[in-house]
């Protein structure tokens, strides 16, 4: 690659892709799923809709998953170490939001203390207290992986397609298949829900490595800039053409969101092969952003939407205060406003500054984990 050490975009575009995402989020488990919401709804956007919007808004997801592979492509150290500290990062972020809501779910009597179920949540494989924290086990699964696929896809991008995307499709398949057959084993049948998530988003991220071994998108750009109408074109139009398309990304999602193909010959059962299609969807829509957020960079909103981006990791996490046990409690104050962009703003706002307060001792706790756990990383070495 021409320009290894240097990714396609900078921190501050990476802070506004991952607000887009997040605000996507948030709007994806806010208004698209009726049977969440606990408390009755006026806003006839809400009622009748969002519900259809929400396979195009659940490509926030592949974006956050795209980015993981994407910068990993950079980082100059990729060594397990470095990847276990990440993981406990990570951890201890989420460990932290787990214990406060499982309190409030304890005190308010909405659960019971069950060793079992804590040990399951810790980890993400159960999602009593924290629902969406199904991505906490694929995080930590993908970037084990993703080690080895690295040194692959440094071979080529051949290499790269076999065995980022296509073998772990198949291996992963394999695995959620055979872990489903043995629902008496709950362990093993918790883990086919892992490996189901992996399918879907481990290519993606692999896909984003990929890109950033083979730097694609500058190679995009270079032929985009021998298209005399598209250098033609003035700025508006461009934006609004970027603008249209990072929509047809979503769209697109909704209507094919993957491909099936389907054996009934292996071991005389049927085995449904799916490669999603997030691995076009996430990169394009991506690319389209950094393009229009370069042109509009400086301007107010995307001040205020990479703030969100920095703390997009704690705001993941807080929104689950919303669902599940937690839901009757604090529903009503989340759809306090009735109009769903109040609301939308509104749960920002109250997740945010959860993320804010959560972030000063977390941080202090990372630093000291890591320099007892980690110390050549403090050192630099």
């Amino acid at each position: 690659m021409e320009e290894k050490t240097r990714p396609y975009f900078d921190r501050g575009i990476t802070a506004l892709l991952k607000g887009t995402a997040l605000v996507l989020m948030f709007f994806h488990h806010f208004f698209t799923f009726p049977a969440w919401i606990t408390v009755p709804v006026s806003d006839p956007f809400i009622a009748y809709v969002a519900p259809h919007l929400s396979h195009a808004t659940r490509l926030c997801v592949a974006v956050f998953v795209f980015l993981t592979g994407y910068l990993d492509g950079f980082r100059k150290r990729r060594g397990f170490s470095d990847r276990l500290r990440k993981m406990t990062d990570f951890l201890l972020s989420y460990w932290t939001v787990y214990i406060v809501l499982l309190l409030i779910a304890v005190w308010t009597g909405k659960t019971f203390f069950d060793p079992n179920l804590i040990l399951y949540e810790l980890f993400g494989l159960k999602q009593a207290v924290m629902p969406f924290s199904w991505y906490v086990p694929f995080y930590l699964l993908s970037l084990l992986c993703l080690h080895p696929v690295q040194k692959q896809i440094e071979r080529g991008p051949v290499r790269g397609i076999l065995c980022g995307i296509l073998l772990p499709a198949v291996i992963f398949t394999a695995l959620a298949y055979l872990c489903r057959q043995q629902p008496e084993r709950e362990f093993l049948y918790r883990l086919s829900f892992l490996f189901d998530n992996a399918v879907d988003f481990f290519p993606v991220m692999a896909a984003g490595a990929l890109i950033a071994r083979t730097d694609l998108f500058r190679r995009f750009d270079r032929k985009l800039a021998a298209c005399r109408h598209w250098t033609r074109m003035r700025a508006g139009w461009r934006a609004v053409l970027l603008l249209i398309l990072a929509i047809l990304c979503c769209a697109a999602r909704s209507l094919l969101p993957r491909m099936q193909f389907v054996s009934s010959t292996v071991f005389g059962r049927t085995w449904t092969f799916r490669l999603s299609l997030d691995l076009v969807y996430a990169p394009v829509f991506v690319w389209s952003l950094v393009r229009l957020f370069a042109m509009a960079r400086g301007h107010v909103p995307l001040k205020a939407l990479a703030v969100i981006g920095r703390y997009s990791l704690y705001l993941w996490f807080w929104h689950d205060v919303f669902f599940n046990v937690c839901a009757e409690l604090t529903q009503p104050v989340l759809y306090l406003p009735v109009l769903w962009p109040l609301i939308l703003v509104w749960g920002l706002a109250m997740c945010f500054a959860l993320s804010w307060l959560t972030d000063i001792p977390v941080r202090r706790l990372t630093e000291q984990k890591n320099r007892l756990l980690f110390p050549e990383k403090i050192a630099g070495k």
